[in-house]
């Protein structure tokens, strides 16, 4: 029989055309793979299909944990991903930096004494937000750190 012919595959025959054999097996496809099973299957990635599987992975966690936000879960977390003030920053990493080497004049000490002072006082406000964020979400801080590391770190 000739495969050009029509008369060739029954008319019930189903076809499956792959296009790209992939790393993961199929087994039967009413499974779900098990953590170890996608790990041992990650391992046999090539580095481009590998960097490719971690954002695709990454960019699902983005999307359930940002559907998951409450307003004031969201607001906290834009409070807590501010940042110390650009100008500060720099000032503080100046004195520092005269400080280090011993180029630091009185005045300029009282100042990074003072912006020191101002700095502890953001960063407890920030502890605190990351504490207020952990009760919200009735977790431990290190579970918050953790979660939401880009944002608290």
């Amino acid at each position: 029989m000739n495969p050009k012919n029509d008369n060739f595959f029954p008319k019930s025959c189903t076809f499956v055309y792959v296009t790209k054999i992939s790393p993961f097996p199929l087994k039967n496809m009413s499974n779900v793979l098990t953590v170890k099973e996608l790990l041992s299957n990650a391992q046999r990635l090539d580095n481009q299909d590998f960097e490719e599987f971690v954002e695709k992975i990454q960019s699902i966690r983005a999307q359930r944990m940002s559907g998951a936000f409450t307003d004031e879960e969201h607001r906290l977390l834009e409070k807590i991903s501010a940042g110390l003030p650009r100008h500060k920053q720099m000032r503080f990493d100046y004195l520092i930096a005269r400080r280090d080497a011993h180029t630091l004049s009185s005045d300029e000490y009282q100042a990074l004494l003072k912006l020191t002072e101002e700095i502890e006082k953001y960063e407890l406000q920030r502890l605190k937000r990351i504490a207020k964020l952990a009760d919200l979400r009735k977790i431990t801080l290190p579970e918050v750190m953790q979660l939401f590391h880009a944002a608290v770190i």
